[in-house]
């Protein structure tokens, strides 16, 4: 834990796959060096993470992306300086294989059952499916109700159940993602989970949980939808990275800034998405919303995302 970070907000390590090895950790010790140059706060990677020294000499030791912003932050007042266009501070590492996490809708609709994220995970309010033999075999007792024998006629109700209902959003969330255009298809998020919330605040602590190491091992927030708010509206590409060329060797670049500009609250009522080229025909694809840090994945080509 870094000594200098406390309570502030370095939150849970959601750049640890891309910050592995001492490649990566040299670039982004660089990247965040530049960010106020003229603070003569030394940063160095070591094993697992990177030693902060200040100009007064106190020393700590970060162990994530998070700690180290929060570190260099409070070591480093006076302005920043923009990244340099031809001075990449290098490439951050590229995680082998997808990480398998599931991707979260929310959706934010005062009329429907609420449904949280442990049980749009564990398929619980799902309904419940029925064999071919079920369906065609008659019931055991009526108890009490009228026989409908095959020549009466039956009216059908117009109510549905809230299973139902709920796998329906379900059902036409899948169907939005298929319609896509296809020269995006390879790179799109396909959502397979529901969280349903009956209003923005709730929402609001949603994202706060995605943001937290329980839920950001597991899962990862693929849009938000029922929300008003600008946080809810859908993040534009590329919002949040520098000016820079879109190359991988700004990298570590690109992480530090969206994680420097996070902390400081530059993104905390609004939404910002942004996907980097990792090299491999790989991208690094990261999503802030409100302030809280509800996605970052690496979206391999030829692979579901």
């Amino acid at each position: 834990m870094c000594g200098a970070c406390g309570a502030d907000r370095g939150g849970a390590d959601w750049a640890r796959p891309w910050v592995a090895g001492p490649a990566a950790r040299a670039a982004v010790a660089a990247a965040v060096s530049r960010v106020r140059p003229a603070s003569r706060t030394r940063i160095s990677p070591v094993v697992g993470g990177w030693l902060v020294t200040r100009p007064t000499g106190g020393s700590a030791v970060c162990g994530t992306l998070g700690e180290l912003v929060a570190a260099v932050r409070s070591a480093s007042p006076g302005p920043e300086a923009p990244v340099d266009p031809a001075r990449p501070s290098g490439p951050l590492a590229v995680p082998p294989a997808a990480d398998g996490r599931t991707g979260i809708v929310l959706l934010v609709d005062p009329h429907r059952p609420p449904r949280d994220l442990a049980t749009a995970l564990s398929g619980s309010a799902r309904p419940k499916e029925t064999s071919a033999s079920e369906e065609t075999a008659p019931p055991e007792e009526t108890c009490g109700r009228k026989e409908v024998t095959p020549n009466e006629e039956t009216t059908p109700t117009e109510e549905t159940t809230p299973t139902e209902e709920t796998a329906r959003v379900e059902e036409a969330a899948r169907a939005e993602e298929a319609v896509r255009p296809q020269e995006t298809a390879r790179f799109d998020v396909v959502a397979s989970a529901l969280v349903v919330v009956p209003a923005e605040a709730d929402a609001l602590d949603v994202l706060a949980a995605l943001a937290a190491p329980t839920w950001l091992r597991r899962v990862y927030l693929a849009r938000v939808e029922g929300a008003a708010a600008p946080w809810g509206a859908p993040p534009s590409r590329g919002t949040g990275a520098p000016p820079v060329p879109r190359e991988p060797g700004f990298g570590a670049d690109v992480l530090v800034r969206l994680e420097w500009a996070r902390q400081e609250g530059r993104f905390d009522g609004t939404a910002v998405a942004v996907r980097w080229p990792l090299g491999g025909g790989a991208l690094l694809d990261v999503e802030i919303r409100a302030g809280h840090l509800v996605r970052a994945r690496t979206l391999h080509p030829g692979t579901p995302a």
